[in-house]
């Protein structure tokens, strides 16, 4: 099983006004990282985006010990994981310059038409992707039971700065629209755990929508008919 490795030097824009590695920049990093490897491994834009098929991401998983800080190197190590038919799982390990780990991530990709944006089938299009697991890999869920819990709504819209290449919101923009919608003192008081994300109906540029939330301590759920997300803060 082939294994990716990149090293990374926080630079400021990756940094939020805490010093620490901005969440939405976490996830690209992990973004970026699938799709390098996954061109290394032969299954890049000429085999999917090039012929009509994109990528897209239907479940994501967060673990976090710490976030690196400015100016701070990272190694971001990356493997696949076996593939179930339609669903690619995808692991990830994010150590310190110390070779210390710092942040386990797991994710599930899939394949998309982009004219019907219906789920496609892989063999039908000579993709293919080795992988496998060793135990220990951050489990990553598809589906996010919900609490019965007081909710808020939150109003929001698919702007086109959070829109992504393939046309709906960025994975990364839906974490954004829940960390704005807290307060900001809680925010610089605490810091992410454990991130879980759902992704049920892609949402489209300019597209309205509103988001339940619901919280149980330092523990916050946010969710609609498009997603899922559970942020456990500390």
């Amino acid at each position: 099983m082939e294994i990716y490795r990149q090293r990374h030097k926080l630079i400021a824009e990756d940094c939020d006004c805490k010093r620490k590695l901005r969440l939405h920049c976490l996830m690209n990093i992990i973004q970026q990282a699938s799709i390098a490897h996954t061109e290394q491994l032969g299954m890049g834009r000429h085999m999917t985006l090039d012929r009509g098929l994109l990528w897209v991401i239907i479940a994501e998983h967060l673990s976090i010990t710490r976030l690196p800080q400015y100016d701070e190197e990272i190694e971001i190590i990356s493997y696949p994981g076996t593939t179930m038919h339609y669903f690619f799982p995808r692991y990830f390990l994010i150590n310190d310059a110390r070779g210390e780990p710092i942040i386990r991530a797991s994710a599930m990709w899939a394949l998309i038409d982009e004219k019907s944006r219906q789920m496609a089938d892989p063999s039908e299009h000579a993709i293919h992707i080795e992988g496998g697991e060793n135990g220990d890999e951050l489990p990553v869920r598809m589906r996010l039971a919900l609490p019965q819990l007081k909710e808020e709504t939150v109003q929001a819209k698919a702007g086109y700065s959070q829109v992504d290449l393939n046309g709906h919101l960025h994975n990364a923009s839906y974490l954004d629209i829940a960390l704005d919608s807290l307060d900001s003192a809680y925010l610089l008081d605490h810091n992410p755990k454990d991130i879980e994300l759902v992704f049920k109906k892609e949402i489209r540029l300019d597209e309205h929508f509103h988001i339940t939330r619901m919280q149980k301590d330092d523990l916050w759920y946010f969710a609609n008919d498009h997603f899922a997300l559970k942020i456990q803060f500390e």
